[in-house]
C-alpha cells in the first residue's frame, strides 16, 4: 500500500539523490493503476507541464502537474472507487455527446471521496459519488458508501449556473501550493472541447472551492472536517 506522505517525501529525497549520485539505480515504482477498463486515468501531457515553482536545490527538476509518484497516488484512489478514466472519456466524447466534471478529494487524515456529475445529451444530470474506507494520506481502502441518482431539474440548473459562474477551466492548472498534510482537491472534466484538470490543496476560498463544496453537498454525506 502506497503512503502519500511518504511518497512525497520519498519523491523529493529520491529525485535530489538521483542527481548526485547517478550511478545508482532508481527504485522501482509499483505498477500505475489503471481504470476498471484498463485505462489510464490522466493524460501524459500533464507530465511535461512544468511548474514555475521554487526549488530546494537547484539541481533538483522543476515540479509538473502530474509527476509519475502523484499520477500513481491519486490512481490508486480513483481505481479503488472503480472510477473510469476521464481522459478517455474526453476522446469518446463526439460518441456520447455528453459531458463528465468529477471531484477527487483527498484529505489526509479522513475518508476520501469522489464526487462525479455527468450531463447526457438530453440534458439529464447524473450523480456518482463513493466513499472510500482509507486515509486520503495513506491507502484507499475499499468502498464505504455510494451514491448513485439524477439530479433534480432545480439541482441541475444550480449547478449548471455554479460552474458558468466559477469558470473552474479558466483557472490555473495547478499552482505552488504543495504541502505534506491538508487535502487535495482535485477536478477532472470531459467535454467536447478535451480533458480539464484544476487541483489545489486545501483551498480555503475561490472557485476550486466554492464548486468542491457545492459537489460534496449533493452527496447528503455529513463531513465532519471539511479542509
Amino acid at each position: 500500500m502506497r503512503s502519500r506522505v511518504w511518497v512525497v517525501v520519498a519523491a523529493m529525497v529520491w529525485s535530489s539523490a538521483n542527481h548526485v549520485a547517478a550511478a545508482e539505480p532508481k527504485a522501482a515504482l509499483p505498477p500505475m493503476p489503471l481504470s476498471p477498463d484498463g485505462q489510464r486515468y490522466f493524460p501524459e501531457s500533464l507530465r511535461h507541464q512544468v511548474l514555475n515553482c521554487p526549488r530546494f536545490r537547484a539541481d533538483v527538476p522543476p515540479m509538473t502537474v502530474m509527476d509519475e509518484w502523484r499520477e500513481g497516488i491519486t490512481s490508486e484512489f480513483l481505481a479503488a472507487a472503480r472510477e473510469p478514466s476521464l481522459a478517455k472519456y474526453a476522446q469518446d466524447i463526439a460518441k456520447s455527446r455528453g459531458s463528465a466534471v468529477r471531484l477527487t478529494w483527498l484529505r489526509s487524515f479522513d475518508e476520501p471521496v469522489t464526487v462525479r456529475l455527468e450531463w447526457a445529451a438530453s440534458g439529464r444530470m447524473h450523480l456518482t459519488a463513493r466513499m472510500l474506507s482509507g486515509k486520503g494520506g495513506y491507502g484507499p481502502g475499499k468502498i464505504k458508501q455510494r451514491m448513485d441518482r439524477d439530479l433534480s431539474p432545480a439541482e441541475a440548473e444550480g449547478m449548471n449556473r455554479l460552474f458558468a459562474r466559477v469558470g473552474l477551466w479558466s483557472q490555473p492548472t495547478a499552482i505552488c501550493d504543495a504541502g505534506l498534510d491538508g487535502a487535495e482537491w482535485l477536478f477532472e472534466g470531459a467535454d467536447t472541447i478535451g480533458y480539464h484538470l484544476v487541483r489545489r490543496q486545501s483551498p480555503e476560498k475561490g472557485p476550486v472551492r466554492e464548486a468542491g463544496l457545492a459537489m460534496l453537498k449533493l452527496t447528503g454525506w455529513s463531513f465532519k472536517d471539511i479542509y
